[in-house]
């Protein structure tokens, strides 16, 4: 960005318009004349651009740039309402002698005449005018005197303001309602907040929508100031109403407005968020409500309490609350519970917090004292019988029966040879074993 703080500005332009009308102001207060307003408001202007000590935006101008800062005061000037009241003639010639700066003077500074300012939302265009407008407006005339318009005319002018009158009274009905439904929509939603995180059953959603109500509520304020004060005065000067106050309320109950929707939107984001992230709860619709944490049920065990069996009775008091309120209904707020809902909540905080040692619910009785020690349940699996396995006789090695040696030679079979004991193809010269025993 490039630094423009020696250029005469746009933003530059409407400080000097604003404190020139509050300089003008307080002058026609004191009654001081055309010329002497010129001199005192010139005086002003330079010592800003020029005076050593200054702190004003108009002091870091270029040459050029100052000079544009004055042709822009003497237009300003001629638009006074002290000026216009001259003749014509007297306005043509109207050229006063501007005062030179002289550093050794030193310069009177009040309030009206300190150009010293740099904060435009003080000094907004229109917020001037009006005050302009209502100090100064006279019914002669503040553009002159002349009384040419007929009847006519002003009935027009009367219609006209009359409607706008009536579209400006309208638009602040619809921002009153729209408001006061967004301030009762945070108000019970904030008390449900409150309550929740007084007993346990979630403080997160509160603090979102207090944040962003927060946000949007400053946002919408932002925007009203910045973007939406040009039409909402535009609307209450031509309706004759005074700018400032409509201004003021616009922005009140359009920050009100943009509380309420914030707040909206979050509930319905963290709804949305939670429920899919607890599906596996007692209750998806509202987890924080209907569940034991880690630590809760540490404290019960502490106390002497069964967590499981507190759950179980919590089920079957949301069972009764279902069957009252409805399958798909939750809950309902802090202010609009009835006298039924809010004793089933009491009696399941209760239970949840173990101040109860056994409850009725829906004709079963529930016990939280913790049963006395059991036999551990051991799981018996069949197991098929055992069968007596076959015992094989014991290998024995075959022993050959021990033979006589014959007299006679036994027959040899030409062509046959008895491949088993050879070796590598060699046939061995000594007789097998069995042969030689004898």
């Amino acid at each position: 960005m490039p630094d423009l703080s020696s250029k005469f500005t746009d933003q530059k332009l409407k400080l000097l318009y604003g404190q020139v009308l509050i300089h003008y102001e307080n002058a026609s207060k004191r009654g001081l004349d055309r010329d002497q307003m010129y001199a005192e408001m010139y005086s002003a202007l330079v010592n800003a651009m020029e005076s050593g000590q200054s702190k004003s935006p108009f002091h870091l101008l270029d040459f050029n740039e100052k000079g544009k800062a004055v042709y822009a005061f003497n237009t300003l000037f001629r638009t006074l309402p002290i000026h216009q009241r001259m003749r014509h003639q007297q306005q043509s010639v109207f050229n006063p002698p501007m005062p030179q700066f002289n550093p050794s003077i030193k310069f009177e500074i009040h309030e009206y005449n300190n150009y010293n300012c740099n904060d435009s939302a003080l000094l907004n265009y229109l917020l001037i005018k009006s005050i302009v407008h209502d100090s100064h407006y006279h019914g002669d005339s503040c553009f002159g005197s002349s009384h040419s318009h007929g009847h006519g005319s002003k009935s027009n002018d009367d219609l006209g303001k009359l409607i706008m009158a009536l579209l400006v009274i309208a638009l602040a009905l619809i921002a009153v309602v729209l408001a006061t439904i967004a301030l009762v929509y945070m108000l019970y939603e904030f008390a449900d907040s409150v309550d929740r995180f007084f007993y346990g059953e979630g403080w997160l959603k509160g603090a979102l929508m207090l944040a962003t109500s927060i946000g949007f509520g400053a946002g919408s304020a932002y925007l009203t100031l910045n973007f939406g004060a040009v039409p909402l005065i535009a609307l209450a000067v031509a309706a004759g109403f005074n700018p400032v106050g409509v201004v003021i309320m616009g922005t009140v109950l359009l920050s009100i407005i943009g509380a309420g929707v914030g707040c909206f939107a979050m509930s319905l984001l963290y709804d949305s968020s939670n429920k899919s992230a607890n599906k596996e709860s007692m209750e998806p619709n509202d987890p924080d409500r209907f569940r034991l944490t880690t630590s809760e049920e540490e404290a019960l065990r502490r106390k002497n309490i069964d967590p499981v069996a507190v759950k179980l009775a919590m089920i079957a008091k949301q069972a009764e609350m279902t069957e009252l309120l409805g399958k798909e209904k939750s809950i309902p707020s802090f202010f609009n519970r009835d006298d039924k809902i809010q004793k089933l909540l009491t009696e399941l905080r209760q239970i949840r917090k173990g101040e109860m040692n056994a409850v009725d619910i829906g004709g079963l009785h529930f016990d939280f004292t913790p049963p006395p020690p059991t036999v551990i349940y051991v799981p018996v699996y069949y197991q098929q019988p055992q069968v007596p396995l076959y015992q094989a006789p014991m290998y024995q090695p075959y022993q050959p029966q021990m033979y006589q040696a014959s007299t006679h030679e036994p027959p040899m079979y030409p062509g046959f040879q008895d491949a088993s004991n050879q070796i590598d193809g060699i046939t061995p010269t000594a007789p097998p074993s069995y042969v030689l025993q004898q």
